[in-house]
């Protein structure tokens, strides 16, 4: 599917009370499993990504990075792609932004937090959250008008508890 029809097919996934689930990945393993499981279009989340390459999230992973993970996980599905942008990366935002859109994403996140119910009655655009453990339960956003809920680094973090119980078990 081309960049362009991928880009209309996730602006339709954004409905007021049907909201698109986003739930995040972290590289190319983690989107394929995803987009496997029935996802309609593949996320990555900043912390996730910047964990599982041992960075700090925070844009304390280099943007030629990010784009090298981004362009990985774009070869391997054929879903819409977003990617958490978080503040642009640095002065050449501009630059990271078509480096992004050329390695085939169709949606950005931005870092903000919004009064979530007002701002979906009054606003014409798509409204997105990520989820929390303040987060309201889905239904309760979905009556809200939320577009789209996205998962953040909780698929992340959770792996890797698991992964360190059972590492502790053998050892």
């Amino acid at each position: 599917m081309s960049q362009q029809r991928q880009a209309l097919a996730f602006s339709q996934l954004h409905r007021k009370n049907n909201p698109v689930i986003l739930y995040n990945i972290w590289d190319a393993g983690s989107a394929l499993a995803v987009e496997q499981a029935g996802a309609k279009a593949i996320a990555t989340g900043s912390w996730s990504c910047a964990a599982a390459q041992g960075y700090q999230d925070g844009e304390a992973m280099p943007f030629a990075r990010l784009l090298q993970t981004v362009q990985r996980i774009a070869c391997v599905v054929s879903l819409p792609l977003t990617v958490d942008f978080e503040t642009g990366y640095g002065a050449d935002r501009r630059d990271n932004l078509s480096a992004l859109l050329q390695a085939g994403v169709v949606g950005i996140g931005l870092s903000d937090l919004t009064l979530i119910a007002e701002l979906c009655e009054v606003s014409a655009l798509p409204v997105n959250i990520m989820t929390s453990n303040l987060t309201p339960p889905l239904a309760d956003l979905t009556a809200a008008g939320v577009s789209r809920i996205s998962y953040g680094p909780h698929p992340y973090i959770g792996l890797m508890e698991n992964l360190k119980q059972q590492a502790r078990a053998l050892y």
